[in-house]
């Protein structure tokens, strides 16, 4: 309906709208996140505040996992509109970052304290070499 929206009137919503990012639940914020960048093909106008939005996500509701399912919805959205942005720097540094964390993530639940088993030698260098990557950003 965006594309439709000759008045502007869904910028009386857009806070109520994107609040959605926050609220409790899982399946509102991946569906906003997920959106974003139609809108932003709509209406390119409110690109910096989108991504703003996108880049600075954070649910308290959410666990760490269902956050990063959010924000993958988010990338998917960059994706669209990445073409068009003025500045990509700060949507590639989200990107990496989150790439990052990930494969820390992933590396650590073999650690000891897990009861899963403990990396090796070379596993512990990647963990150092991610952890190096994830602070850069």
């Amino acid at each position: 309906l965006i594309p439709m929206d000759i008045r502007h009137r869904f910028d009386r919503i857009f806070d109520l709208f994107f609040s959605m990012l926050t609220a409790p639940g899982l399946i509102n914020a991946n569906q906003v996140a997920g959106v974003a960048g139609k809108l932003v093909l709509a209406r390119p106008d409110l690109e910096p505040r989108i991504t703003k939005l996108l880049l600075t996500f954070q649910n308290p509701h959410l666990d760490a996992i269902h956050n990063d399912l959010v924000k993958s919805y988010a990338i998917a959205s960059f994706q669209e509109y990445f073409n068009k942005v003025e500045d990509p720097t700060p949507i590639q540094e989200f990107v990496g970052k989150g790439i990052a964390e990930n494969l820390l993530r992933e590396q650590f639940l073999f650690t000891p304290s897990c009861g899963m088993g403990t990396l090796s030698e070379s596993d512990t260098a990647i963990v150092l070499k991610l952890l190096a990557a994830a602070q850069t950003f």
